[in-house]
């Protein structure tokens, strides 16, 4: 029989031919799937950076909405909204590899005190289609003065003592001491936070040093930051001599923006009338029908002379405003009676019988210094023969130096306000007898001196609304398409 040499080695081709074309289907599968993994990888990073795109966006409008300038991007007006489409497709948002992002942002709402905020990241990636993903944020006006007691770049507390108070259990003089006030600073600098002497806290503490220098941070506490029931031996308390320092009321990861506050527009010029029998002068419509706006430059209160507010009143101050001696300014809330000593008693009121509201309020725009020292009084009970409960409330002072201001309350200076100065100078220089700070305050370095000097601050101040600044108060990821706003269609 014969027998062919060759078909051993035909049969061996055979199963190589075979083997390869296995291996390389196995190979072209796995190169597949490593091309779909990759493909499927690059497509998941584009998604996030097309969320960080649209957060960048997010932050824009914030920006604008803050500082109100639609002008530094190309805002462009519809409605009552602003839109700002197919912006930073730059090389600021092209990769190493050349994809190219932008965003698309509109403000629906954008002079309202909360308006809605819809943010596009758009990413064109080098092969498929483009990748989009929408964020829907809820903004909302924010209280300028808040946290009550704020100084962002130094604070130095060398004694007093700061709680809270509500201004519905009576005067800040003699109300009950609560424990719901904030003293807040986002300095990192573990040298510019001062708190010695000591300097008592009834509230909590608020601090942008990071967790990392807590301890460093709370050796620097030379007095007690307690709540009403704070004992020692409780979770968190650390006692230092007769000091309790409640760690659960010590947060230190605190950041916020401080933007300058808005300049005022319009006329400032009514004339101030000449003071009465009583020494008062009195200022504004107490109907409240209109608001009476003055510009004083380098003012000082007349010595035993009050400024009693009775309607709605602007301050425009070029240079110091200065409340010495026996000056005050008032904003009178309700009605009072005066009796000097030779003539008939007087009557001011803020308003007629039939009316709902106070209508007294005080506005002071600062472009310079303003002091109030010795018997001086900014809002509150130092009129003659008057005993007037004051409200924080109604007089707010911004801060408009272009570079900085000293804000400095002295001896038996009483101040009552809400203040608002991120170039200011604080200081409030020992209490004397009855020195008082009532409100709250932010202000660029924040001194107090003196252990008898109180800073109290009125609950009823953070309902206050300011439609200067706004935060977040709701945050959404669009990931229903039929919810998405069309940008195609602006």
């Amino acid at each position: 029989m014969y027998h062919n040499p060759y078909s051993k080695r035909g049969s061996v081709l055979m199963v190589a031919l075979i083997l390869g074309l296995v291996l390389a289907v196995l190979a072209g599968s796995y190169l597949s799937l490593a091309l779909g993994a990759l493909r499927t990888s690059t497509r998941s990073f584009h998604y996030n950076t097309a969320f960080n795109v649209a957060e960048a966006g997010l932050e824009e409008a914030l920006w604008a909405l803050n500082n109100q300038d639609w002008t530094r991007r190309t805002w462009v007006e519809s409605g009552s909204s602003r839109i700002l489409t197919g912006n930073f497709a730059t090389p600021d948002t092209t990769d190493a590899t050349g994809v190219r992002a932008y965003f698309n942002v509109i403000v629906e709402n954008a002079a309202a005190s909360a308006p809605t905020i819809v943010a596009e990241g758009v990413v064109r990636p080098t092969h498929g289609a483009l990748i989009r993903k929408q964020i829907r944020v809820s903004a909302r006006s924010t209280n300028l003065f808040m946290p009550p007691f704020t100084a962002i770049t130094a604070l130095n507390l060398n004694g007093g003592e700061i709680d809270s108070y509500r201004m519905a259990d009576g005067n800040y003089a003699t109300a009950p001491r609560r424990y719901e006030t904030t003293v807040a600073s986002p300095t990192v600098t573990i040298g510019d936070i001062s708190i010695g002497s000591p300097a008592d806290i009834y509230g909590y503490v608020t601090v942008g040093v990071g967790g990392a220098n807590s301890s460093s941070f709370l050796s620097t506490i030379k007095g007690s930051v307690t709540s009403a029931t704070t004992a020692a031996g409780q979770d968190g308390v650390v006692t230092a001599g007769s000091n309790l320092i409640d760690t659960n009321r010590i947060a230190f990861d605190f950041y916020q923006d401080f933007p300058m506050p808005t300049e005022p527009t319009g006329t400032f010029t009514d004339t101030f009338p000449a003071a009465d029998a009583n020494g008062m002068i009195v200022l504004g419509d107490a109907t409240g029908a209109t608001t009476k706006r003055y510009q004083l430059t380098n003012y000082t209160v007349p010595n035993k002379t009050t400024l009693l507010v009775v309607g709605p009143v602007e301050f425009k101050v070029l240079g110091s405003f200065t409340a010495g001696g026996q000056a005050a300014v008032t904003v009178l809330n309700g009605t009072c009676t005066i009796t000097p000593s030779k003539a008939a008693p007087i009557t001011y009121t803020t308003a007629p019988d039939t009316a709902t509201t106070d209508p007294a309020s005080l506005t002071i725009y600062a472009y310079g210094d303003l002091a109030i020292s010795g018997n001086g009084a900014l809002v509150g009970g130092k009129i003659p023969g008057a005993n007037i409960g004051a409200d924080p409330t109604k007089l707010q002072i911004y801060g408009l130096a272009p570079t900085s201001q000293n804000f400095d309350i002295g001896g038996n200076g009483n101040l009552a306000a809400a203040i608002y100065a991120p170039r200011a100078n604080m200081k409030f220089n020992g209490g004397g007898s009855s020195g008082y700070f009532a409100g709250a305050t932010v202000a660029n370095n924040i001194t107090v001196n003196g252990n008898g000097y109180r800073v109290r601050f009125p609950e009823e101040m953070a309902d206050m609304n300011n439609a200067t600044t706004y935060q977040i108060s709701r945050w959404l990821e669009l990931t229903d398409r039929a919810a998405w706003h069309d940008f195609a269609a602006n």
